[in-house]
């Protein structure tokens, strides 16, 4: 009797690993490491990933490591190493789809490519690049040129150089977007795309033409759960669009909530500059932001900070701002709340916004920023 039971169990369980194998992405890793802790870094932010639970660590043992995935598409993830606390090597963007694939990595490459073979990483390394090389090439003159320039004015490059950097940058950027759209045209079926257009809306903040290259988006990659998080982050950050007027946020000024009204300030312009008290970015900024607020503040020029510290941080908050002498005025949005709400994800974030509260400007830099105010408040 039990002979004729054996076949069918043996083919309930192959199909039951064929269907684990298709609902789970499996990481093989080897890396010239004998010791350290792989992380996988999220493309863009944890929310657009369908599995919150799986670890996103694994310690180096024989060289190896290992990660699973719950997903039923391809994701995109960054590789990175440390060691004692310390990152030693972090990946450029890679490819994982569903099944069991082998990664390897070279600690002394970094923002390598990793080495793995599967369907996305085909289309990345070949398509994608070649649809990409000329805008590369363009990265790589402005890069070397700003290296260049540093080791020639030991980092103290002149303010116009610095400006005509971030034109070419700026340049650049404008048409990296418009390679994506076009190969989102030609392929509106590709995880490539989607995970790219994910890292560039997390980076550079809204702009309408990420709505138009999602819109190019098959149905089929719209309906995954990065497809749809995505859509609803879009949706939420195009208030925030330039040319839009910038929204009413309910922040607090330490003592008591306040509903912030920028067109309530009546200045020719402001910046809301949104940051944190560890973020060291957003602090290196400050001393150029005073001066600038210093030429402008009684020319029509005001800086608004706000920071998405919690409340165990408010210590620490109020430490820098007496540390930097911050003059302007101060809020903070606990925990990032409104900012979660504007898709607000990297910091210092700012908008300068005109006397109407309509924003004419994004992420601009102290540089943009003097340059600005200098030809429209003389």
């Amino acid at each position: 009797m039990y002979k004729y039971l054996i076949p069918p169990i043996i083919l309930l369980f192959c199909m039951m690993n064929v269907f684990a194998r298709n609902t789970s992405i499996i990481m093989h890793g080897m890396v010239n490491s004998d010791s350290g802790t792989v992380t996988l870094i999220p493309v863009g932010d944890d929310i657009f990933y369908p599995d919150k639970n799986s670890p996103s660590a694994s310690q180096v043992i024989n060289k190896r490591f290992a990660f699973t995935n719950n997903a039923t598409y391809p994701l995109a993830f960054r590789l990175g190493l440390k060691k004692e606390s310390r990152l030693i090597y972090i990946s450029d963007i890679f490819f994982v789809c569903p099944g069991v694939q082998n990664v390897l990595c070279n600690k002394d490459s970094i923002w390598e490519i990793p080495k793995i073979n599967n369907s996305c990483m085909t289309e990345y390394t070949t398509s994608f690049k070649n649809a990409s090389h000329e805008v590369e090439a363009g990265y790589n003159k402005v890069n070397e040129e700003h290296s260049r320039l540093s080791a020639e004015f030991k980092s103290k490059i002149p303010q116009d150089m610095i400006f005509h950097i971030q034109k070419e940058y700026n340049v650049l950027i404008h048409k990296k977007d418009s390679v994506l759209f076009q190969y989102t045209k030609i392929h509106p079926n590709s995880y490539v795309a989607l995970w790219e257009l994910v890292d560039r809306f997390t980076i550079d903040g809204y702009k309408s033409i990420y709505d138009s290259i999602y819109v190019h988006l098959s149905s089929k990659i719209k309906n995954t759960y990065t497809g749809e998080i995505l859509a609803q982050k879009l949706h939420a950050a195009s208030v925030t669009c330039i040319g839009s007027i910038f929204p009413k946020l309910l922040i607090s000024d330490s003592k008591k909530q306040v509903l912030f009204n920028p067109k309530a300030a009546h200045k020719k312009y402001t910046l809301i500059d949104f940051w944190f008290s560890h973020c060291g970015a957003c602090i290196g900024q400050f001393n150029d932001l005073k001066n600038i607020y210093a030429l402008y503040d009684n020319k029509g020029f005001m800086i608004v900070g706000i920071s998405i510290d919690d409340k165990d941080n408010i210590n620490n908050w109020r430490a820098i701002i007496d540390k930097y002498h911050l003059p302007w005025k101060q809020y903070l949005d606990f925990n990032g709340r409104e900012c979660h709400k504007l898709s607000i994800e990297v910091f210092p974030s700012n908008f300068l916004l005109n006397e109407q509260g309509k924003i004419i400007a994004k992420s601009i830099s102290p540089n943009e920023l003097s340059k600005f105010l200098k030809t429209h408040l003389p």
